[in-house]
């Protein structure tokens, strides 16, 4: 079935005026002009004018929607065939009038399908039939009616040609109706598919930007992190705790981009916190800073062990920061389960500064600080234990001999002299055989503390073996060193060591030698005074002898 823009029937409209116009213009002139009668052209006229009307009643019903009605085509073709025929037998028309059924049977056939066509010949042929027994009387010639009935033969061979045409078209339209609703369906399929590749597209390019963003994150962490191994390396190296803190200062300036750093430790004698290490030059602002830092704030982050950051600094809120442009802050804790040292400060002039792999690795580094702070501690501890005789309390033969290495050189480069004494208990093994080896221990200790009270800060006492000890006198003459000595070996002559029911009085005898006067190595130094004790010794103990050996 062909397709068209306007409704079916509005065709049908049109062609009747077309018909109208038709019959208008053949009674103009066949009896306006040709054969005039007066009669006829008002029959005629009448004719067309019901016709028209007619028509024009028909178009308003179209535009009412009454076309939608159903058998309302075929009413309207059963009028117009009426009219076609009457106007062939009654009217005096000639046979041409039936060419208007055959322009009926292409329209209806075309706009309403065969079914409907073949009703409107069946419909001609019915009217045709009923018209000419009713006309019988007319002037219509046999030849006429035969002609008439020749044309609705004609348009019944029209309709069939038209409808094998229409069926065909039909059937291609319903293949390509079939063909385009398979396409528009694949191309419905094809767009969802295209706007899920598409959604897919763009989840897939923001994923892929962030794992750009993570691998980036991921880049500049793991550069930071085998930073920080590095540099935990490097703090695990360092035995010295100002340079300790000096390197963990410079570390978090660096590592954390802050602008400034401080590290604060608590002063036992004070048990305050004061400044070990600081990058701010401006005095005015550490003085603020030093006279602020002892506050509830700090020391609560300090007990609590945690780090505190800010972000967005109110300078109203944090004593410490007033008046020195600081815009966020990082405050983390020097502690351990065991012991809290202090604290980290790390300023910026900047808001929103420190996130939150600057706070991971500020954490990292304050444990790695606090960790190796106390390893410190302990390794000075240890050290001292090392060093330190455990009966008397002074230092042991090992570091006697490293701080006699260190005491002769310094003095070699001063150019001042070195005395070096070596003394011990006179009669000692009486005292351990006499009155037992706790006694004898009372004895050793007593000694030690008289010396050790006796020298300058400057001077170091060590226990050199059993009753012997040796006593360093950096920048001081043999003479001078024979007059202090002489002075301890009289303190200890007056001093007294009690026991249980038991009162003991000791004596000592030295031995003195000197750098540079009687020895220049450490070896020859100590065997010039070892000599000289063992003429003290010879010369009935209790005094002092000072080396008479010439530079060796």
């Amino acid at each position: 079935m062909f397709r068209y823009s306007l409704p079916s029937e509005k065709y049908f409209t049109i062609y009747n005026w077309y018909f109208s116009s038709v019959m208008l213009f053949y009674i103009v002139t066949n009896y306006g002009l040709i054969n005039f009668n007066i009669n006829n052209l008002f029959r005629d006229f009448i004719f067309i004018t019901v016709f028209g009307v007619v028509n024009y009643i028909r178009n308003r019903l179209i535009d009412f929607g009454v076309a939608e009605i159903d058998y309302f085509q075929l009413r309207s073709r059963l009028v117009e065939i009426f009219f076609i025929c009457f106007a062939f037998f009654y009217l005096d028309f000639s046979v041409w009038i039936a060419s208007f059924v055959i322009g009926q049977v292409v329209l209806v056939t075309m706009l309403r399908g065969r079914r409907i066509g073949l009703y409107a010949i069946l419909l001609s042929f019915a009217a045709t039939i009923f018209f000419g027994i009713l006309s019988s009387g007319t002037n219509n010639t046999p030849i006429e009616y035969f002609s008439f009935l020749i044309i609705l033969l004609v348009s019944f061979a029209v309709w069939y040609v038209i409808s094998i045409i229409s069926k065909q078209t039909e059937c291609f339209y319903n293949d390509k109706e079939t063909d385009f609703e398979k396409l528009n369906i694949e191309k419905q399929e094809l767009v969802f598919t295209l706007k899920d590749l598409e959604d897919k597209n763009e989840k897939y390019r923001e994923n892929l930007k962030k794992v750009e963003d993570l691998n980036e994150e991921l880049k500049v962490s793991l550069d930071k992190y085998y930073e920080f191994h590095h540099i935990s390396s490097v703090i695990g190296s360092i035995y010295d705790t100002n340079g300790l803190l000096k390197f963990i200062n410079e570390t978090i300036l660096e590592i954390i981009d802050a602008h400034y750093s401080t590290i604060f430790l608590f002063e036992p004698k004070r048990g305050s916190l004061v400044v070990n290490v600081t990058n701010i030059s401006n005095e005015d602002n550490l003085q603020k800073l030093i006279k602020n830092i002892n506050n509830d704030i700090i020391y609560d982050i300090i007990e609590n062990g945690t780090p505190y950051v800010v972000n967005f600094v109110e300078s109203s809120d944090y004593e410490f920061v007033r008046g020195r442009q600081v815009k966020s802050f990082v405050c983390m804790p020097i502690s351990t389960t065991k012991k809290k040292y202090g604290v980290v400060l790390a300023e910026s002039t900047e808001f929103n500064k420190f996130n939150s792999e600057s706070q991971k690795l500020i954490t990292l580094i304050g444990h790695q600080l606090s960790t190796s702070i106390e390893n410190l501690e302990l390794y000075k501890r240890m050290k001292e234990l090392a060093t330190i005789d455990g009966l008397t309390n002074i230092y042991n033969r090992l570091y006697f001999r490293e701080r006699l290495s260190r005491e002769l050189k310094i003095a070699h480069e001063n150019d001042y002299p070195l005395s070096l004494v070596i003394f011990d208990v006179d009669h000692f093994k009486r005292v351990n055989d006499t009155y037992s080896h706790m006694m004898g221990d009372k004895v050793l200790k007593s000694i030690a503390t008289v010396i050790k009270n006796s020298i300058r800060r400057s001077d170091v006492i060590s226990r050199y073996g059993g009753e012997e000890f040796v006593i360093l006198f950096p920048n001081m003459d043999i003479i001078r060193a024979q007059e202090v000595c002489d002075n301890l070996r009289k303190k200890i002559e007056s001093t007294k060591v009690t026991g249980r029911e038991i009162v003991i009085s000791i004596t000592a005898s030295f031995g003195v030698s000197n750098y540079p006067s009687n020895a220049l190595s450490e070896e020859n130094l100590v065997r010039a005074a070892d000599r000289a004790l063992y003429e003290a010794k010879d010369s009935g103990r209790n005094c002092v002898k000072i080396s008479q050996e010439k530079l060796m």
